[in-house]
């Protein structure tokens, strides 16, 4: 694995998703801010995708690492998704309305989805391309 740009921007990108988790889990245990616990499961999703986006930019040859990262992006996305609908109507205090629900429904088949060999992912399929 490479350390280039693309690595360290994914990786500090972690970093402030995974602190940014760290906060909201604090407030969610304040009286009546429970509706943070999904602000820091989305911001964990996003500290993974991240992380995952690192691998992708810092894999050279490794191909199965490389596909690996790419479905859990996937997966990771559609959990962040999740999250921050729920996140948002439980912070306003009303029930997810039908888009939300039919985006959490849609993200929530997406996710066991994203890791069905050559469905979303072709396992085989991996190129690269120069960067001026």
């Amino acid at each position: 694995m490479q350390y280039n740009i693309a690595t360290s921007v994914s990786v500090a990108a972690a970093t402030g998703c995974f602190t940014v988790a760290v906060f909201c889990w604090g407030f969610a245990r304040g009286p009546r801010h429970d509706h943070f616990r999904w602000a820091a499961i989305g911001a964990l999703a996003d500290a993974g995708y991240c992380l995952t986006d690192a691998v992708i930019g810092g894999s050279d040859t490794w191909v199965a690492g490389i596909v690996w990262a790419a479905r859990m992006g996937l997966v990771l996305a559609c959990a962040h998704s999740v999250a921050w609908m729920v996140f948002l109507a439980s912070w306003a205090r009303i029930p997810l309305g039908r888009p939300a629900r039919v985006i959490v429904g849609s993200n929530l088949v997406g996710i066991p989805l994203s890791v069905v060999p050559d469905l979303a992912i072709l396992d085989g399929e991996v190129s690269e391309r120069a960067i001026p």
